[in-house]
């Protein structure tokens, strides 16, 4: 049970750089829709023009109908293959494709004039740009919300591996992960709860590697490896993993609950990155703890 109590210390302790790495996130996403707004926003505005003008006198051009063809465009791109869905969004064929289909629910057939094609074109063209600007701040964003948590944690836990030492882990983590995606693929289409199965597998797994790499980066060689390596012990880390991850999908949850799915599922983010760094650094602090009970 002491290793299950550390596992739940090193998160709640870990928490408090929450709010500075939603801070670097949020940042991140700002600068992006800033990139992305002024990008777009002239030839937008330009089309919207153009399109009011199109419309008969008598009539008003109803932009939500527009916005409702755009969007029902958008929620049928493959979502199931979000990178094929990704490369899609971001490309100008696709955007053209989109616009003209809500500008001819706006305007009609008729209306649709070679000056309308032209602006098109160039809201497609700034759009699919912005859309790239949006994407790579956000993508910095992330990678400063995961590098800040990964870095400072780790400082927090008084982690240190020697450099050598370091390459080998790498090499080994990465060989058993192949294995472990692998294993992972074939339970998951053996049985009907294979995500379950294939989820506490994952993590025993990883917990097995993660205690490997502890013993093997220590700088205590007085300890014995059949004293540390245990079965008991991974399938503590495990559990220990599994509870704190238990608790991150409540808090996720909450997010959502309170908020919506896409506010919930960015707010979440910093807290899956705290998860992932104290899942991979709580066997290193099992191995300083039980070095530090054998000292008198």
């Amino acid at each position: 049970m002491k290793i299950i109590k550390k596992c739940l210390i090193n998160y709640f302790k870990s928490l408090k750089y929450y709010l500075p790495a939603i801070g670097l996130l949020t940042i991140g996403l700002l600068i992006g829709i800033a990139g992305f707004l002024n990008k777009a926003r002239n030839n937008v505005d330009s089309l919207i023009n153009v399109m009011d003008k199109s419309v008969s006198e008598s009539s008003t051009m109803n932009l939500g109908l527009f916005k409702d063809t755009v969007v029902a465009e958008f929620k049928n791109l493959p979502w199931k293959n979000i990178w094929e869905a990704l490369g899609t969004m971001f490309s100008k064929g696709f955007l053209e494709s989109t616009i003209t289909k809500g500008v001819l629910a706006v305007i009609g057939n008729d209306a649709y004039t070679e000056e309308i094609t032209n602006e098109v074109n160039g809201a497609a063209s700034s759009l699919s740009q912005g859309f790239v600007v949006f994407a790579v701040w956000s993508v910095i964003g992330i990678l400063a919300s995961y590098f800040y948590l990964k870095i400072l944690i780790k400082k927090d836990l008084k982690m240190k591996v020697a450099f050598k030492k370091m390459i080998l882990v790498i090499v080994l983590n990465y060989v058993l992960n192949i294995s472990l995606v692998a294993l992972a693929t074939f339970l998951l289409g053996l049985f009907p709860l294979g995500a379950i199965i294939t989820m506490i597998v994952t993590i025993f797994v990883n917990q097995a590697i993660a205690l490997l790499e502890a013993y093997l980066s220590r700088t205590q060689e007085s300890i014995r490896f059949k004293k540390i390596y245990t079965f008991k012990n991974i399938n503590l880390l495990t559990l220990g993993s599994i509870i704190i991850a238990l608790i991150t999908v409540l808090a996720v949850s909450i997010f959502i609950l309170i908020s919506n799915h896409t506010i919930g599922m960015i707010l979440s983010i910093p807290l899956y990155f705290i998860l992932l760094a104290v899942i991979s650094l709580n066997a290193y602090s099992y191995i300083k703890d039980y070095y530090s009970d054998l000292r008198p």
